[in-house]
């Protein structure tokens, strides 16, 4: 195609064009596309293109091919049909920064259709300057809602994008279509409303001085509920529809929902992230999310739903415990606002010293004097744990508590087993980070009496007397805790290290001789079941080593790569293959 000098400078004959060949001002077009630019085209060569001459060469001709395909609005129809209506929200506050979405998100779909042929157009579906736009009306849809009243200064309503370009994707069906999404509405005040989207439409070619952008339809949501944080229902799970144009690449971010977790009691404000998950929500599903707090749920038989430890503690000690052997921080300042607001402090200020820590301790001698066995004896020893890491926040109530418990119970009736890790580093046992916790734990005010050493292979004896050393204990107070073949071996472990006898000493349980001959007759059976317990035990646990006729188990589960999620399965296939005398062979 033959190439022509177009000059951008237009004569005052609108009809006339007088051309110019000055290097310097001149720009090089094709003569067709030339030929098409509009008066209002030339216009805007004019004023922006004059000064910079054939710099803007490139520009120019994008803008014109863009003209070329544009279509005239006039011959179009445009319908928005709402795929994804908004149901509820919660209320985001006041931040700059706070964002609670709207949920679901909305998802818009735009049609145009030709008025003369009528089918779709599909070119100007595709077309990127076709914005839509968001704001926030009242419950009846005749009034905007756009800032929150009786405020200082003026601040928004409705925040997070308001404004959507569109996409275009298959949905769940996979019919193709021109999509419209917003993901991160939010609104700021509780109460009834809805959202109005207007379709515009972009044409910076042909806009005139002065004009406006031509707004092409729009369309009223159904009414939808913003509530209170503490009202709020929860996240419901994403659509199919969601999920589809996420996968495309749209602008939408997937729910996992935790409207089953808000219905068993929890808060919705315990999940602060709403359950966003970026990713392909059916490969997690095969992770144990929930499983992942800390392994299975535990019910114990008056139907409290406690950690998995308490369920080997009733395992081991053949015992039956309750939901109060279970104290959480929750229950205890459950329980002194309870007695505040009856007056039992009688006006005085609740402080978490004395009133919480005695809390704790007044709950610890109530539940320790419960019978937990067939024989409602009180029992005579108690075991506390306190979980956790030293230095956390959480736990220091409970440190001081036991602190003064201490003190409550007196000389000879408290102990304390302190639990650490002893690593292994370039083939030596490390036994640093154990001082520095004995250090910050007796910083608190906790003086344990003995230090029960985890480790992967046996404790060497100079490690030892290190610990010991360090911690200014005897060795004999340093019990090494070896990973063994099977946990039912670990008491076994800790007899032939004598902690029996150092419990003996240290809670002088020899003040009152345990011999049948002293014992009563309840007594007497209880020791004699003792000791055929502990025959029994030994006998079981050593004869595991002796089992090699295999029973193979699969196990199969929604949370399999974790598996304390079943746990209490998993203990009674191994009681079973015990009483059977089989290795049991567990397939996950």
């Amino acid at each position: 195609m033959r190439e022509s000098h177009l000059t951008t400078h237009l004569s005052r004959d609108r009809g006339k064009r007088r051309q110019e060949t000055s290097p310097d001002r001149s720009l090089k077009v094709p003569r067709q596309e030339a030929t098409n630019l509009s008066e209002n085209h030339v216009r805007l060569v004019q004023v922006f293109l004059w000064p910079v001459g054939r710099q803007l060469a490139p520009v120019l001709q994008a803008l014109m091919q863009i003209s070329q395909r544009v279509k005239p609005c006039r011959h179009l129809k445009y319908h928005l049909q709402i795929r994804q209506q908004p149901v509820a929200a919660r209320a985001c506050g006041y931040g700059e920064r706070d964002r609670r979405v709207i949920d679901p998100p909305p998802i818009l779909e735009l049609r145009v259709t030709d008025s003369s042929s009528g089918g779709l157009d599909w070119e100007e579906m595709k077309y990127n300057l076709n914005v839509l736009h968001c704001t926030l009306w009242n419950e009846a849809g005749d009034a905007e809602t756009p800032v929150v009243p009786d405020q200082r200064r003026p601040t928004r309503q409705l925040m997070g994008q308001v404004v959507s370009s569109p996409s275009v994707a298959k949905d769940e069906t996979g019919m193709e279509g021109c999509f419209f999404c917003f993901p991160d509405l939010s609104c700021r005040q509780p109460g009834k409303y809805r959202l109005r989207f207007v379709l515009m439409r972009i044409d910076p070619l042909n806009l005139p001085v002065g004009g406006t952008n031509p707004l092409l339809a729009h369309i009223m949501s159904d009414v939808f509920t913003v509530y209170a944080a503490k009202d709020f229902p929860g996240m419901r799970p994403s659509s199919a529809l969601t999920k589809a144009l996420k996968a495309q690449g749209c602008n939408i971010q997937v729910k996992k929902g935790n409207e089953k977790r808000v219905g068993k009691g929890k808060s919705p404000d315990d999940d602060d992230d709403d359950g966003d998950d970026d990713g392909d929500d059916s490969s997690s599903k095969g992770k144990g999310k929930q499983g992942d707090k800390h392994g299975e749920v535990f019910v114990l038989d008056d139907g409290g739903e406690v950690d998995l430890d308490l369920g080997n503690y009733e395992r081991y000690l053949n015992i039956t415990l309750t939901r109060e052997n279970n104290i959480t921080t929750g229950k205890i300042y459950q329980h002194v606002i309870e007695k505040e607001r009856r007056g039992d402090y009688l006006g005085h200020t609740v402080q978490v010293v004395p009133h919480i820590t005695d809390a704790i301790q007044d709950w610890i001698e109530r539940v320790a004097k419960k019978p937990v066995d067939d024989t409602n004896e009180t029992p005579d020893v108690c075991i506390i744990e306190l979980g956790g890491t030293v230095g956390d926040m959480e736990s220091m109530p409970f440190i001081e508590g036991l602190v003064q418990l201490r003190r409550r119970a007196g000389k000879n009736n408290f102990l304390q087993i302190h639990v650490s890790y002893i690593p292994v580093i370039g083939g030596e046992q490390k036994t640093k980070p154990t001082q520095q916790n004995i250090k910050s734990v007796r910083s608190m005010g906790l003086l344990p009496d003995l230090i029960a050493c985890r480790c992967e292979i046996p404790l060497s004896d100079s490690s030892i007397d290190k610990v010991a050393r360090f911690c200014q204990v005897e060795p004999s107070q340093v019990v090494g805790v070896r990973d063994m073949p099977s946990t039912y071996q670990v008491p076994m472990l800790l007899e032939q290290q004598g902690l029996t006898e150092l419990l003996r000493d240290i809670l002088h349980l020899d003040a009152a001789p345990l011999t049948p001959t002293t014992l009563t007759s309840i007594s007497t059976s209880l020791y004699e079941r003792g000791q055929q317990t502990w025959e029994h035990w030994k006998e079981l646990s050593i004869g595991l080593e002796r089992h090699f006729e295999p029973v193979k188990i699969v196990l199969v589960g929604k949370y399999t790569e974790l598996h304390d999620s079943y746990l209490s399965v998993v203990k009674s296939l191994e009681h079973a293959a015990m009483r059977c005398h089989r290795k049991l062979e567990l397939t996950w």
